[in-house]
């Protein structure tokens, strides 16, 4: 009986098409999109940052939804693992035929450009290291 409640419950994860968090790329666009998101001005800044400082816990980007057939663009997000955890700081929308990027506002549900971005973010606080250190 065991059995058969697990294989039901597997086969209708399948069906349902859950989309795990990948940092690494399955194919070919995967894995240039991620490129792009980890070599975002931003990220590559962080990432040295935090090596001159000794941390261990670096960004990654994560695909978290693929393009179907409603929505042509990767949603990626920049996250940083920790233990079991992903805690995320942006999200990214690229689109899979140009590979365009641009900032997804969650919040919202609204992309924006790169640049405007980038203009609202030099007007926020600095960030602090202390909740990183070891």
């Amino acid at each position: 009986m065991n059995k058969t409640v697990v294989v039901v419950t597997l086969l209708i994860l399948v069906s349902v098409g859950i989309n795990a968090q990948d940092f690494k790329g399955t194919n070919r666009k995967e894995k240039q999109v991620l490129k792009l998101i980890n070599s975002l001005p931003e990220v590559i800044k962080e990432n040295q940052t935090r090596k001159k400082l000794h941390l261990s816990v670096f960004l990654k980007a994560y695909i978290q939804n693929i393009p179907n057939k409603t929505d042509d663009c990767y949603y990626v997000t920049i996250s940083e693992e920790k233990g079991e955890r992903l805690f995320t700081y942006d999200w990214y929308k690229v689109n899979s035929h140009t590979y365009a990027v641009s900032y997804y506002d969650v919040i919202n549900n609204k992309a924006i450009s790169l640049k405007e971005w980038r203009m609202h973010k030099k007007h926020q606080p600095i960030k602090s290291y202390h909740h990183l250190a070891k």
